[in-house]
């Protein structure tokens, strides 16, 4: 079973109605859907040594500027790793929690591929995710997430 769990801030970002939709397509292609519409690439990130640390993975989202492109490449059987954009989900998951959910962290976007070059930009969100998963495992009360199983 495939359980997803939303960020707080990725749920203030996106709106409650905006992350389920997230959420769900998210668990459909981790449960053996097909890429694209949404999801393109999908990669562990590969430094900054910290971030390698917590296996945060990133995945390429389809957005308006890729439309046509993904499109494209989909009609000419293309692989997953040829969908890029610049709009890009950062995940990982929280293996000592029951059903070691995947956590969807933040989206980097317009310039995603120049916020993952940038080495403090990457320690941000390293810290942001381990944040977000030290507070998700106690389960704060007050502390809303958006979860799916």
């Amino acid at each position: 079973m495939t359980a997803v769990v939303v960020s707080r801030a990725l749920v203030d970002d996106l709106g409650e109605q905006g992350a389920l939709e997230l959420a769900q397509d998210f668990k459909a292609y981790k449960d053996g859907g097909n890429f694209g519409d949404p999801f393109g690439r999908d990669k562990k990130f590969a430094w900054p040594a910290e971030v390698v640390e917590n296996e945060l993975w990133h995945v390429h989202l389809e957005d308006p500027s890729v439309y046509q492109t993904w499109d494209n490449l989909w009609k000419r059987g293309f692989p997953q790793d040829n969908f890029t954009s610049n709009t890009i989900l950062v995940y990982g998951r929280v293996w000592h929690i029951q059903y070691a959910p995947h956590l969807l962290l933040t989206i980097l976007k317009p310039d995603g591929h120049s916020q993952m070059e940038d080495k403090a930009r990457m320690a941000q969100i390293n810290g942001e995710f381990e944040d977000e998963v030290d507070a998700y495992s106690r389960r704060l009360v007050s502390d809303n997430w958006l979860i799916i199983k």
